[in-house]
């Protein structure tokens, strides 16, 4: 009788969905911009692939992983998230610090989907003479990214079929595709960069 509720148990468990990953569906319902008046970032949460990251203002992004039910964590920032839904919040957690953040009405936008196709016309590295460094575009699934030579990689969000922004970092970059080229604008400055792989 104790084996048989036991092995009841482990499938109730399965079934139940505790499994190392939440759904895709549950991941996108914490995507958003999150702010707190106790500092002074904000931060971007988002769905890229199959993983949720998150990136605050003027820095890189990061992998969450999954811990619990709305809980993830980075161990190497030493950061850990518990997504409040209902309340549209996340508590963040480090160093001893623990942070409400509040999602903003315009961090719930439905992201606008690019097919696969268009977004490989885009993909490749990008030069200019009057910028010291390249940027390569790649692609990972139905999402866009960014790489400054020697910098890290920054995930872009969709605007429009041709415009990917960053708004941690205040990026804006535009595709020409039948040009071969890109439009950097970023801090009032604008750049225009050819194609070169």
């Amino acid at each position: 009788m104790k084996k048989l509720f036991l092995t009841a148990l482990v499938v109730l468990l399965a079934v139940a969905g505790l499994s190392a990953q939440e759904s895709m569906e549950v991941m996108k319902s914490y995507e958003g911009v999150y702010s707190s008046p106790q500092i002074p970032i904000q931060l971007h949460i988002s769905v890229r692939g199959e993983h949720l990251t998150a990136q605050g203002t003027g820095q890189p992004s990061f992998e969450l992983t999954y811990i619990s039910p709305a809980r993830y964590e980075n161990r190497q920032a030493g950061i850990v998230i518990e997504f409040v839904t209902k309340e549209n919040k996340l508590i963040m957690e480090q160093s001893g610090m623990r942070i409400e953040m509040t999602r903003s009405a315009a961090g719930s936008a439905t992201k606008v989907v690019v097919k696969p196709e268009v977004l490989d016309t885009y993909v490749g590295v990008y030069g200019s003479p009057n910028f010291p460094a390249k940027i390569t575009i790649k692609r990972t699934g139905n999402d866009l990214t960014a790489q400054v030579t020697s910098q890290p990689t920054v995930a872009l969000d969709c605007k429009s079929e041709r415009l990917f922004v960053n708004a941690a970092l205040g990026l804006e970059i535009e595709f020409f595709p039948k040009e071969k080229k890109l439009v950097l604008r970023q801090m009032g400055q604008t750049l225009e960069m050819k194609r070169e792989e």
